[in-house]
């Protein structure tokens, strides 16, 4: 298993946990007719989390490593994969504000990679970005298969002085446990496809701006893309400081495919704090075989 941190200490600061890359993505390649789930080579999350006086995106880039064509170097007979990404991030006037491009190298034994081929590698990048629209295009260029696959997202960083009570960003979790050294281990779920999940975790944090502790009620609801609720129920937070980290486990009670919407809505005020789009889907597909030689992309 592989999961790959460019920044690992800042985002260590911010969770106090590490991370680990369990299989998540095999049943993100799904036929018709779910033409909202689709055979994609990479997924990617932009998610937004604030101090007092800045932000800052953390951004997860989840490959599938059945999608990634390794070669076998003869001269130290592991299986190798280069690949390129390009990241370009413009503000709302369609100005570059972050251009940047990395290279990975990516190799497996033949052992290792008969048990991690079903899993994926991760990368996360953070950077500090100020409030306001933002598109993301990031690619990925596979060197061994000389091909490239793009991916446009947008997403907002709200201005951190407008309310006294801020939530960042949600994550979506497979997995969340504590270790025997009391460390957090979580699995994100970069692809937001709640597959086969009757109860599922979510990591956020709420920034309380008021001097003084305070108590705040909280209603989440699931509904589907007909604004149907599935599910539903109540949060209360004690928020004593300004950065306040909150892990939730939900219950998703659902046995339909379909586009859903997670919504936090302020109990006090009937706004909505915070919101997130996902989809689900309760099957398996039959996992893939590793052919030996060459391991080509999975789709």
């Amino acid at each position: 298993m592989k999961i790959i941190f460019w920044k690992i200490s800042v985002l260590l600061i911010l969770l106090t946990i590490s991370v680990s890359a369990f299989p998540q993505n095999r049943d993100s390649w799904l036929p018709p007719p779910f033409p909202y789930v689709v055979r994609d080579y990479f997924f990617t999350e932009p998610l937004i989390f604030y101090t007092k006086d800045s932000s800052r995106l953390d951004l997860y880039i989840e490959i599938p490593i059945d999608n990634i064509m390794l070669k076998r170097n003869t001269a130290n007979n592991m299986l190798e994969s280069s690949l390129e990404l390009i990241l370009n991030i413009n503000n709302s006037n369609e100005e570059s504000v972050i251009n940047k491009s990395y290279t990975e190298l990516i190799s497996y034994k033949d052992n290792e990679l008969k048990e991690e081929h079903k899993n994926s590698i991760y990368f996360v990048r953070n950077f500090s970005l100020e409030a306001g629209l933002y598109s993301l295009n990031l690619t990925i260029r596979d060197n061994n298969l000389n091909k490239e696959y793009s991916k446009i997202t947008t997403f907002l960083i709200k201005d951190i002085t407008v309310r006294s009570i801020l939530f960042s960003d949600i994550m979506f979790l497979s997995d969340y446990k504590t270790n025997s050294e009391g460390k957090k281990e979580i699995t994100p779920l970069v692809n937001n496809n709640v597959f086969n999940l009757k109860d599922f975790y979510i990591f956020f944090e709420i920034y309380n701006r008021i001097d003084t502790s305070v108590t705040k009620e909280f209603t989440y609801r699931i509904s589907n893309d007909k604004n149907k609720i599935i599910s539903e129920g109540n949060f209360t937070f004690q928020l004593s400081g300004y950065n306040n980290k909150e892990f939730e486990q939900l219950s998703f009670n659902n046995s339909e495919p379909g586009k859903f919407k997670l919504e936090i809505i302020d109990k006090s005020t009937q706004e909505i704090a915070a919101s997130k789009d996902f989809v689900y889907f309760p099957h398996h597909l039959p996992p893939g075989k590793f052919k030996g030689q060459e391991h080509h992309p999975g789709h």
